[in-house]
């Protein structure tokens, strides 16, 4: 799970189970671990589920994802819930519900939404779908050119393709 400020999306695989939004396997408690003022916090829930994933009490970062998510008043704040959701997605190994979540994120005045297409990118790559990638990957591309990473997922999903000198260019 990532704070305001964006960091890498790659995220390990961990746990198990579906991280669909609304699903069953998140804690009753709406964020475990903060008061009552603080729950109406939008800023302290996503601080808070950062703890909690770094810890890998997934279901209980879900919990207070989900609860950030229901208070979201932008564009940008649902967009950086729902990418968060789909890393914790990512985390229990659902590619596909990660997928679905992060498609479901507004893109329309996002600002920093080049992770999120780098992540989607990489999670396609995952389900063996490089022509897919590669779109997410070039818009990924023209959001942050300087991105390094991105060049080197291209270069992947060319190379999955069979275009080697493609890959080489590229990287």
């Amino acid at each position: 799970v990532v704070g305001r400020k964006a960091s890498k999306a790659r995220a390990g695989g961990n746990g198990a189970g579906s991280a669909g939004l609304g699903s069953d396997g998140g804690s009753a408690d709406p964020c475990p671990g903060l008061s009552r003022g603080e729950l109406d916090s939008f800023d302290r829930l996503l601080q808070r589920a950062a703890q909690l994933s770094r810890t890998h009490a997934l279901n209980e970062a879900q919990a207070c994802l989900e609860s950030a998510l229901r208070m979201a008043s932008t564009a940008q704040n649902k967009a950086h819930v729902l990418f968060n959701l789909a890393v914790i997605a990512r985390q229990r190994g659902d590619v596909e519900g990660a997928k679905k979540i992060l498609l479901q994120a507004p893109t329309e005045g996002v600002r920093g939404w080049a992770q999120a297409h780098m992540f989607l990118g990489i999670l396609q790559l995952e389900s063996g779908e490089s022509r897919k990638a590669l779109k997410s990957l070039a818009r990924a591309k023209r959001l942050s050119p300087q991105d390094a990473a991105i060049y080197r997922d291209m270069a992947q999903a060319y190379y999955n393709l069979g275009e080697a000198p493609k890959a080489v260019h590229v990287w």
